[in-house]
């Protein structure tokens, strides 16, 4: 918009909104310490260029017509928008240096930082970021008494103190060796849409050998409630806190073990094991963005949270694509 072949400012905008608001040109041109017509002037020369008036100067007081309506509607969006910008610039001019503290177990970290960080630096390249490698349980408490900005967590419930931003929901896949008495050919390698183990046959896994994750942690909480369910007295063969281990020792022939969806991705088989969902629908958890409730989040916490979300999409793109290759040595990492 111009005025006498100038560019209109955003003040002038303003000035519109003014006379909107006041209902009167002597009245806007007081509060705006400007002359009357000046206003007048501004007005008539937006009206011409827009074909349409904008003020009903034929009511008193002021009135706006139905296309002056339109137009005080798009100036307010305008003005709304420059106050985000200004905030939006505001925040990361704040944020270009400072510090991080992320928590994440060990498996989701080994996946997602390469990626996720690989583009939030790019943008905050002097934010410090510390990444702390810990249990769920130990995540969580680590939230609750501000030691940790944020958390990246795999867990079947939240609890009501910490607020989330859900990154993506995983089945929980049980792993039988390779050549199990329980699996069946079709269920084995079959990484993609895992078939449910049949529910009648679940007791058939009491006193089979497990490899399971503690009590503290997602998964070995998650184990625990499958048992529960369906009444399986589990011989425990080990404990352990590596969800990767668990996993590799499964694939080794060692014993049967539950994990996320992901470490399937991470890893391939020569001699593949069995793979199974449990239940229908099938059990699964939410991989989260934890942080204590109540507290609000700057952008730069927003950008890494959104970051994050594109990490898990473009790692299970590219491994998804790899999944028909084969690997000569056990344990390859994709």
């Amino acid at each position: 918009m111009a005025i006498g072949g100038a560019p209109m400012s955003l003040a002038k905008y303003r000035y519109i909104l003014t006379i909107a608001e006041q209902r009167s040109f002597s009245k806007a041109a007081e509060t705006l310490f400007v002359s009357q017509p000046y206003l007048s002037k501004l007005v008539k020369n937006i009206e011409e260029e827009l074909g349409a008036e904008i003020f009903d100067r034929s009511s008193s007081p002021l009135s706006l017509t139905p296309a002056g309506k339109c137009y005080v509607e798009y100036i307010k969006e305008l003005l709304y928008s420059e106050q985000k910008l200004k905030f939006r610039i505001g925040e990361i001019a704040k944020h270009l240096s400072g510090r991080l503290i992320i928590g994440i177990p060990q498996t989701l970290g080994s996946y997602l930082l390469p990626y996720t960080l690989e583009n939030f630096r790019k943008l905050y390249p002097r934010i410090e970021i510390i990444v702390e490698e810990l249990s769920n349980q130990q995540l969580l408490e680590r939230i609750l008494n501000n030691s940790l900005d944020l958390c990246c967590i795999g867990f079947p419930k939240i609890p009501k103190e910490i607020d989330y931003v859900v990154l993506k929901q995983e089945k929980i896949v049980m792993v039988l060796p390779p050549n199990h008495p329980l699996g069946d050919q079709k269920a084995k390698g079959k990484i993609i849409n895992p078939y449910p183990f049949p529910a009648d046959r679940m007791k058939q896994l009491s006193h089979e050998k497990f490899i399971l994750l503690t009590k503290s942690q997602g998964m070995g909480s998650i184990s625990r409630q499958i048992f529960e369910k369906y009444d399986i007295t589990p011989d425990v063969f080990m404990e352990t806190r590596n969800i990767e281990t668990a996993y590799r020792l499964a694939a080794s022939s060692i014993a049967i073990t539950f994990t996320p969806e992901v470490c399937m991705l991470y890893f391939r088989y020569d001699d593949e094991p069995y793979y199974y969902t449990i239940g229908v629908p099938p059990f699964q958890r939410s991989v989260v963005m934890a942080f204590k409730r109540g507290r609000l989040l700057s952008n730069t916490e927003k950008d890494f949270i959104n970051f994050t979300k594109a990490a898990i999409c473009d790692f299970e793109k590219k491994h998804i694509m790899d999944t028909n290759i084969r690997y000569p040595k056990k344990g390859t990492t994709l």
